[in-house]
């Protein structure tokens, strides 16, 4: 019993190492130009016992997209309660919800990399649905942070609630995102980064904020 359990453990911190090695090589070089050779060679685990691990290159890159965006989400779910979130008005919740993309591009730029080339390669690969369950169960955690502000939303009225809430949070998402990955994949002019940026990530929070302010947002502007 104790030598399989020391056997399993093995397996796991292997599988680990394979999948942060991984990591940091798609973030650098994307997904595409990175073969399982060349993990194999960055880590000193044969390519069969990659395999064995993981299956495919494809099932490597869902487990590990889905390993970041749990680790990703419980962060954020720690600064939601360390915020004391749940008594802000639904604006206040989406105001948040919006400094968590910046929070993303601040500290995580790795992973907005990684994500670029994770949707370039499931589109190459055809990847089936199925196929993308455990990537698919990891982001949806942020549209279940969305939910709590929507659904506040209908009484406080701070928030609009015209617009459809998956539009509303689909179109937020694919917004942030992609401006957040292109900031971090620097594909903007080099010789003007560094004071672009900063009032790029101002320029699109204040848009989308003002965008979703609800009636009583408005009103109290007003007033």
């Amino acid at each position: 019993m104790k030598y399989r359990e020391e056997i399993s453990n093995m397996m796991a911190k292997r599988r680990h190492e394979v999948l942060e090695v991984a990591f940091t090589l798609f973030a650098e070089r994307t997904i595409e130009k990175v073969s399982v050779n060349d993990i194999a060679s960055a880590t000193g685990i044969g390519v069969a016992t990659i395999f064995r691990y993981f299956g495919t290159k494809l099932s490597l890159c869902v487990e590990l997209g889905a390993l970041k965006w749990n680790q990703f989400a419980k962060e954020i779910r720690r600064n939601y309660e360390e915020q004391n979130c749940v008594k802000k008005t639904a604006y206040g919740e989406f105001c948040f919800f919006i400094d968590s993309y910046l929070l993303l591009y601040k500290k995580h730029q790795d992973l907005l990399r990684f994500n670029a080339s994770f949707d370039q390669f499931v589109l190459h690969e055809h990847a089936s649905p199925e196929a993308l369950t455990e990537y698919y169960n990891s982001v949806t955690q942020f549209s279940d942070l969305f939910h709590e502000a929507w659904e506040k939303a209908q009484t406080d009225h701070t928030l609009r609630t015209d617009i459809p809430e998956q539009q509303l949070f689909v179109g937020t998402m694919y917004m942030m995102l992609t401006m957040m990955q292109k900031l971090a994949s620097g594909l903007i002019y080099p010789q003007e980064t560094d004071t672009l940026i900063p009032e790029i990530l101002k320029m699109e929070q204040q848009m989308v904020l003002e965008y979703v302010k609800g009636e009583a947002m408005k009103e109290t502007f007003r007033g």
